[in-house]
């Protein structure tokens, strides 16, 4: 069996780096036993299979052509066209099909120009793809764009989910934003559990993470921020529960919290019993235990 003919190229793809075949086929193995390896690393390093890669790998091992194509057509993981720089998955498990998941991913086909043949934007920016099951079914209909989790999406709100995506993208990759560890802080002291399941990655409980951590630090709070896993309360995330003797004895929850919201949560905990009874008001959503 012969590879594909490569007389029409995919438009925009990029060119076959020789060394670089030649280097997947030293790290894999020339073996016919080294196929899925070497499909793996041109996969990862072209984000789909160039025909050209695989005529190539053929000729300079011992995998036939025939094994190269039937391998590579056989799994599902493999991309046989370029792929945009971000994949967006749209969950299409029961719960999210029967919310709307097939409106939800035509209306962001919509937005992003992406035609119904195809997968990809024009500009390589996204490509959209359905999956499974996100795991995340009280939020439904979901979609994942890269790490970044949107329930309750619906088809108005499509240009949104883009907007938001990039929108933290960007400040993801701002150099300015801190990383710096937080003191340890003394025995007793409050500690702030931020929910991390997939519903409340799906609400945005990581970038709270962040801004939490990022408001401790700037204040010089002495505080325990975790990372938690799922909360059991589905319906309230993002959750994030204060716990500690600093915190009255006695644990305190708060809901529907968003980056710019949270870090009150800590100056209501760290400042004036007077300023407290004011920024209570921003925690109107507390949920005592």
């Amino acid at each position: 069996m012969r590879l594909p003919s490569t007389a029409s190229p995919n438009p925009g793809a990029p060119d076959v780096d020789v060394a670089f075949v030649r280097e997947a086929l030293d790290q894999a193995g020339r073996n016919p036993e080294a196929v899925i390896p070497v499909l793996q690393a041109f996969q990862e390093h072209y984000g789909y299979l160039p025909v050209e890669a695989l005529r190539l790998a053929s000729e300079q091992s011992e995998i036939r052509p025939a094994a190269m194509t039937g391998v590579a057509t056989f799994y599902d993981m493999f991309r046989h066209r370029p792929a945009g720089q971000h994949l967006i998955r749209v969950c299409r498990g029961t719960a999210c099909h029967v919310t709307g998941a097939d409106r939800v991913e035509e209306a962001l086909r919509q937005h992003l120009g992406i035609p119904k043949d195809s997968d990809t934007d024009a500009a390589r920016e996204f490509t959209i793809e359905g999956v499974a099951c996100l795991g995340c079914c009280t939020l439904a209909p979901v979609v994942k764009i890269e790490d970044q989790t949107f329930g309750h999406a619906k088809p108005e709100k499509a240009g949104s989910v883009i907007r938001e995506f990039r929108r933290n993208h960007h400040a993801a990759d701002d150099p300015g934003r801190s990383t710096e560890e937080l003191e340890t802080a003394p025995a007793g002291a409050i500690e702030v559990h931020v929910g991390l399941g997939s519903c409340c990655m799906a609400k945005g409980s990581d970038r709270i993470y962040h801004a939490l951590r990022e408001s401790a630090r700037r204040n010089g709070a002495h505080v325990n921020i975790k990372r938690v896993g799922c909360v059991g309360m589905c319906h309230q995330t993002p959750l994030v529960e204060v716990t500690g003797r600093a915190a009255g004895g006695r644990s305190a929850y708060y809901a529907g919290l968003t980056p710019a919201t949270a870090p009150a949560v800590l100056d209501f905990h760290f400042r004036p019993a007077g300023l407290r009874q004011r920024l209570g008001g921003l925690l109107n959503r507390t949920l005592d235990a």
